[in-house]
């Protein structure tokens, strides 16, 4: 029972590396695709309750991973620090 627990894990910490040290980085303070990632997280797990209804176990196995990777996206935005734009 401790392997899915391990998928979720590791999928959710490579959502934050991809969140922190890619250039997706670079949407950290827009607020618009912070709320569009977390809308496609939420659709993601609405198709894989949709799936899991149709008993695709395979494919709800990977979409949820996929819910599970752009919730740590959105973690990652929302966790790091505002950058400061200095006006000169």
């Amino acid at each position: 029972m401790k392997l899915p627990a391990l998928c979720i894990a590791a999928s959710f910490a490579g959502g934050i590396t991809l969140g922190r040290f890619t250039p997706l980085s670079k949407f950290v303070n827009s607020v618009p695709t912070t709320r569009g990632a977390f809308l496609l997280a939420l659709a993601f797990l609405a198709a894989s309750v949709l799936l899991l209804y149709k008993k695709f176990v395979v494919a709800v196995g990977s979409v949820s991973l996929s819910a599970w990777l752009t919730l740590g996206v959105v973690a990652a935005w929302c966790g790091s620090p505002p950058c400061l734009k200095i006006m000169s």
